[in-house]
């Protein structure tokens, strides 16, 4: 069925239920041709990313659409359509189109196509506005930027694109012209890819007396050919510049870590280039790594042992425990940090020790601690798990927590996996650190402050004054006040209302800056339980279930959503949820607390056990959109879509509408198409991205059949953009990402 030709404005379609890419793409190109501009332009859109053969005349003559957003639109599309026929019309709307947009589709779309013809124009427009190109000489007037320099941009990155080798020196004469726009970064970069005359042009850059140029030059050769640009770049490893000798070492070094012109470097009088060796080459020189391991400089020290870390092989006699351990002991807090760990790679057997110390001194800076911390658990020692509950209850905060993490993960390892785990589960139940006893005087009684008690967190009122003042004014600037003075007037009374004597005692009040610190102030005994909750859920055992479970009736809320959260992780891992646990965890969905609620809901829907359907199915209708939201994604895990589900999609909440659409895919399969496409005209078709994609998976002709036939209704005429936005969707020819997923 061919509707080219035929006017989608006055006549009515017949829409054939078999119709597919191909008709839809008709039906939009009929659309391109017709339409008012606004789906125009969509048309155009959409032809461009189904890519459809038929497409190509109506985009061809939308490049003469009076619009010149049409004419934007179908130059974009067109560059998805390589030929000889597609390659001249862009071409001549490139030369003829007055319009910037035009221009700029154009180009894009003939260096996609790789047209030479392109070439001799890109280099005029390089150097200005050539009098054989048609350029609007008043739209500089009317938006005040001149286009033209994003189109000379363009041209050099359309020329580098086309491998215009005889271009150089149109571009390097635009890099220089000090009138015109900087252009050293693209310029650089599309001449890094123009071959041997590119390359040497960046190497008379390198000569430049600004070192910003010579170190845009250096980095921009490392997209250029390792042959043509690595001797030119070794040339520059003496310049003046420490910047420009970091480029320079990161370029070659990416071409060859072994480069022999980059082995004087580990001498550089720049410490910054040294630990850069460190770093990049140390492994290939090791004998010039082992000669900065006492180098002044900590970071060239720190860049050694990072080295040394990930390449323990290279350590000599000369990395010695005693080194390691006397930087461990140093006063430079990141070269402490990095020997901790490097003490642990190269030495474990006598690490535990030295580590330890460290651990143990509270005194030493928290940085340092905590990277022991993380040492002795690669240290895969029998003893680290007992050393490590030494300081669950920590004074600091951090290590409190790093501790809980690296029990958590020794309790995964084969050495340690049981008493790891016994650790984490006694510090959940508060037998690791106890509460503080409340203090108490002799007897044994709490005190209480004298300003505690029911009214104690209330302000104490304003004082009366023993005279009451007889105005706002009065109160406010004083009795005695020369303003007031000049303004009062013998005989003047006013009486204050009660509301000003209020509103004068909170003016009375000092107001203090409050200030909010990063790490909140928590007692460790509860620290500890928390963080026991919350690393339980990477630990999947019956017992781990249970305590967690046992943990959601906590006095203490933060505890109780916790373990909530590590419930729902260990459903998600595929762990198997308990009957008593399940029903602790239908009692949570009844629950005031919006987490608790949360975690229950998607704890019952992973846990997969079709009895808990009723429980979910009735907080469809719940107040709160992320309970409802929640509720169908863990329905559809069930395998459920109830009828009251299909409510969802009209929901005012966005995300359950669409949690409600993706939910119904899964569920219903092919026979929910009708339904997903009623849905992507729903809230001004906000959704209509999303429904497509999920109509990609089900039935793509039914869904086609859909939207055309509100495309054929004249009637629905507002609703057009939305159909054939939907159809690009759709027919998307790049691949798309699942959209059925709860």
């Amino acid at each position: 069925m061919n509707y080219l030709g035929t006017s989608t404005e006055t006549s009515h379609m017949s829409v054939s239920m078999t119709n597919g890419k191909e008709e839809a793409c008709e039906v939009l190109a009929n659309i391109l041709r017709t339409g008012v501009d606004v789906h125009r332009c969509a048309a155009a859109q959409a032809l461009g990313t189904i890519e459809f053969q038929g497409a190509i005349a109506p985009l061809l003559e939308a490049l003469r659409d009076e619009d010149e957003d049409v004419r934007t639109d179908a130059a974009t599309a067109l560059a998805h359509y390589s030929s000889e026929q597609v390659a001249t019309e862009l071409l001549n709307n490139l030369i003829g189109d007055p319009n910037m947009d035009v221009k700029a589709a154009a180009i894009d779309g003939l260096v996609a196509m790789k047209d030479a013809n392109v070439i001799p124009w890109l280099r005029k427009m390089v150097v200005g506005r050539d009098t054989e190109i048609f350029w609007d000489e008043d739209q500089y007037y009317q938006d005040g930027w001149d286009s033209w320099v994003d189109i000379q941009l363009k041209s050099i990155i359309g020329l580098a694109a086309l491998g215009d080798e005889g271009a150089v020196p149109i571009i390097t004469a635009a890099i220089d012209d000090e009138m015109g726009q900087d252009l050293s970064e693209a310029g650089f970069k599309s001449l890094a890819a123009l071959g041997q005359p590119g390359v040497d042009a960046l190497a008379e850059y390198l000569k430049s007396g600004s070192e910003k140029i010579r170190r845009r030059a250096a980095l921009s050769l490392g997209l250029a050919d390792v042959k043509l640009a690595a001797p030119v770049l070794r040339a520059v490893l003496n310049d003046d510049s420490v910047d420009v000798r970091l480029s320079a070492v990161r370029v070659l070094a990416a071409f060859d870590l072994a480069d022999p012109a980059l082995k004087p470097l580990f001498v550089d009088q720049s410490q910054q280039v040294r630990a850069l060796m460190a770093r990049l080459t140390g492994a290939h020189y090791p004998d010039e790594l082992h000669s900065l391991i006492n180098d002044p400089d900590p970071q060239v020290r720190i860049a050694v042992m990072k080295t040394l870390e990930e390449n323990p092989d290279l350590a000599t006699d000369g990395v010695s425990r005693v080194w390691v351990g006397a930087e461990l002991q140093g006063n430079n807090i990141e070269v402490a940090v990095q020997a901790a760990r490097l003490t642990g790679v190269l030495h474990p057997t006598g690490a535990f020790e030295d580590l330890s110390l460290q651990l143990a001194n509270t005194k030493r800076a928290e940085p340092v601690r905590l990277a022991v911390v993380n040492a002795l658990v690669a240290l895969n020692d029998d003893r680290a798990v007992e050393e490590l509950r030494k300081y669950i209850g920590d004074p600091s905060r951090q290590v409190r927590m790093d501790v809980m993490v690296a029990l958590s993960r020794l309790s995964r390892s084969e050495h340690s996996a049981s008493t790891g785990k016994e650790i984490l589960l006694a510090a959940l139940r508060g037998e690791l650190v106890a509460a503080p006893e409340p203090e108490g005087d002799e007897t044994g009684q709490q005190q209480v402050s004298p300003e505690s008690g029911k009214d104690a967190d209330k302000s104490p009122a304003a004082p009366v004054p023993d005279e009451a003042p007889v105005s706002t004014l009065q109160a406010i600037l004083g009795d005695n006040s020369p303003e007031l003075k000049v303004l009062k007037r013998e005989g003047d009374k006013v009486e204050l209302s009660q509301r000003d004597i209020e509103f004068l005692g909170l003016a009375q009040k000092k107001l203090r800056k409050r200030k909010v610190s990063a790490t909140p102030e928590v007692a460790p005994h509860q620290d500890v339980r928390r963080f026991a909750a919350r690393v339980l859920g990477d630990l999947s055992s019956p017992e781990v279930v249970d305590a967690l479970t046992l943990a959601l009736n906590d006095e203490d809320t933060e505890v109780s959503v916790t373990a909530a959260d590590s419930l729902v992780r260990l459903a998600e891992s595929g762990v198997v949820m308990t009957e008593p646990t399940r029903n602790a965890l239908v009692v949570l969905t009844e629950q005031s607390n919006r987490a608790l609620r949360l975690s229950g809901i998607r704890a019952l829907g992973l846990a997969r056990v079709s009895e808990h359907f009723p429980a979910l199915e009735n907080l469809l209708s719940d107040s709160d959109s992320y309970v409802r939201t929640d509720a169908v994604r863990s329905c559809a895990l069930l395998g459920e879509f109830p009828e009251q589900g299909a409510t969802l999609l009209k929901d005012a909440d966005a995300s359950t509408r669409l949690a409600a659409a993706q939910a119904l895919a899964k569920v219903k399969g092919k026979e929910c198409t009708p339904m997903l496409v009623d849905f992507a005209f729903l809230s001004e078709g906000y959704h209509r991205k999303e429904a497509a994609q999920l109509l990609r998976e089900l039935d793509q002709k039914m869904a086609a059949d859909g939207f055309l036939r509100v495309l054929n209704d004249s009637d629905r005429r507002r609703e057009w953009q939305v159909s054939i936005e939907a159809l690009a969707t759709l027919f998307e020819d790049a691949p798309q990402v699942s959209g059925i997923s709860v």
